[in-house]
């Protein structure tokens, strides 16, 4: 038998529980802040869909997590259900600054655990990863899980300029120790321009796909924009970064163009800033003349609620100035929704152009016009990008991901 420490709410003290040993315990952590409500663990879905999959493949799953301290958020609508998975509370959710400059509390954690773990894995970037990787190498293999890349989205960055330039100094001295890591870990990462990237410091990198597709969840149709009424849907983070602005004038062009009635359906989320996203494209849209032609949703959770927006789409459109690969891509793909992606970030390594999606330049109005213009008027076209799409969102879903993950952690 061995003894697992489970972290209080308010302070790092351990509380001790006993469970059973077996063959492969594994050590979680990612930035991502959990809830707890009525002794149920609560992540976002597309997190807490990766973690239960996860679960399966372990004896015992332990998250090292931050708690939520927003009582109105309400990114946390996903409640955990594997019975094998021990939370590691690390207190209440601190700022970038603080994990990244003062992590010694957070490790110390860490290293009481590291007894009972024969595998750690950091889902990067994340402050903590790099001072994860360096401590917990000492007690058990260690794996970075690299989905992102925090330099990179500093061009979507919008905040007043005095506070720019802290943010820029401390991402590029993360970026330093993240590197450091990167060349003596074990890694694996989710996007082949990651992979590319990467490679120039450690030759020894895996790819897997991150998903929220599980085998169950696929809807199979033959076509889409067959009525009165053409329908268009972005799903996903809202920042001008996702090239919101450009399909919404694009939309007022097409309004212009075309008979047909345009519906734009924004489904997502928007951080909380001084600048309002939506409030500006709702702005731009009444400017234009096209109120009535776009729709917020909020944020829907993920599986039959937000497949049902899929759906009742007829074009998935995702117009990104920068991504790694967005997996609002594959869950488009597996409901029959034709897209329209990008040629930026992991994208046009996974998509091929005019065989299982359109590929278009960002910020490129006209671009996105042409693409709505050319699925809605080329049938054939349209059937072939969905059936094909389809057929290649089968091969990424969580089981079969999951297990690729966990041979490269054994190998």
């Amino acid at each position: 038998m061995l003894t697992s420490l489970i972290l209080s709410n308010s302070k790092l003290k351990p509380r001790i529980t006993r469970i059973e040993l077996l063959s492969m315990n594994i050590g979680y952590h990612y930035h991502v802040p959990f809830k707890l409500i009525n002794n149920k663990i609560y992540l976002p879905s597309y997190f807490g869909l990766f973690i239960d999959e996860l679960a399966k493949n372990s004896t015992t799953l332990y998250l090292f997590l931050f708690e939520q301290t927003k009582l109105d958020s309400e990114i946390e609508d996903y409640a955990l259900t594997s019975r094998n998975i021990e939370l590691i509370n690390l207190g209440n959710f601190p700022t970038f600054y603080h994990r990244l400059l003062y992590p010694f509390r957070f490790l110390k954690v860490c290293r009481n655990m590291a007894p009972v773990l024969d595998h750690f894995i950091v889902r990067s970037p994340t402050p903590l990863s790099a001072y994860m990787y360096w401590t917990m190498r000492k007690y058990c293999k260690v794996t970075l899980m690299i989905v992102g890349d925090y330099v990179k989205s500093l061009g979507g960055l919008e905040q007043p300029i005095y506070r720019k330039i802290p943010i820029i100094f401390l991402t590029y001295y993360y970026q330093f120790l993240h590197i450091s890591s990167v060349k003596k870990a074990n890694v694996v990462v989710n996007s082949y321009e990651m992979l590319t990237y990467l490679k120039k410091y450690n030759l020894n990198i895996k790819l897997i796909k991150t998903t929220t597709l599980s085998e169950d969840s696929f809807f199979n149709r033959l076509d889409t924009c067959n009525s009165d009424c053409l329908r268009l849907l972005y799903t996903g983070r809202i920042n001008f970064a996702k090239g919101l602005m450009e399909l919404v004038e694009a939309v007022a062009e097409l309004q212009q163009k075309n008979k047909t009635k345009i519906e734009l359906h924004i489904v997502g989320w928007e951080d909380k800033s001084i600048i309002s996203i939506s409030g500006l494209l709702k702005k731009r849209a009444s400017e234009l003349g096209i109120t009535d032609c776009l729709f917020f949703h909020g944020k829907k959770k993920i599986g039959e609620e937000l497949n049902s927006f899929y759906k009742m789409a007829d074009i998935y459109v995702i117009p990104s100035y920068h991504e790694g690969f967005p997996r609002t891509i594959w869950e488009a793909l597996s409901q029959s929704t034709p897209v329209i992606a990008t040629t930026v970030g992991g994208i046009p390594y996974f998509l091929t152009h005019k065989k299982n999606a359109l590929l278009i330049a960002p910020k490129s109005i006209q671009e996105i016009v042409d693409a709505i213009t050319l699925l809605t008027e080329d049938k054939s076209l349209r059937q072939e990008l969905i059936k094909n799409g389809y057929e290649l969102a089968k091969e990424v879903t969580l089981e079969h991901q999951t297990k690729l993950l966990i041979n490269g952690l054994e190998n």
